[in-house]
């Protein structure tokens, strides 16, 4: 039986949307994600960081701009133990 997982990473609370910025419960790609599980029956993982991003959108914005130029890694909290009983893994 072929077994599907969707891993993901999304931004919650204060996100840049057209008319500005607003406070978002769930991040963008965390419902595309929940989407895409549900179209592919798949498992469900959300990536998050160990050290968590400033809650503020501009502080965010200028920390990961700090981090690409330092070709900085964050490190993540959670694994998934065992990849090896899915046969396809979207990452998002």
């Amino acid at each position: 039986m072929k077994k599907a997982l969707v891993v993901y990473y999304s931004r919650k609370g204060e996100n840049y949307m057209p008319d500005g910025i607003q406070v978002l419960e769930k991040g963008n790609t965390e419902y595309a994600a929940e989407h895409l599980a549900k179209a592919a029956n798949a498992d469900l993982f959300e990536i998050d960081t160990a050290t968590p991003y400033a809650e503020n959108y501009r502080e965010c914005c200028m920390q990961a701009v700090q981090e690409a130029k330092a070709n900085a890694r964050p490190q993540i909290k959670g694994f998934v133990e065992d990849v090896s009983g899915y046969d396809t893994i979207f990452v998002c």
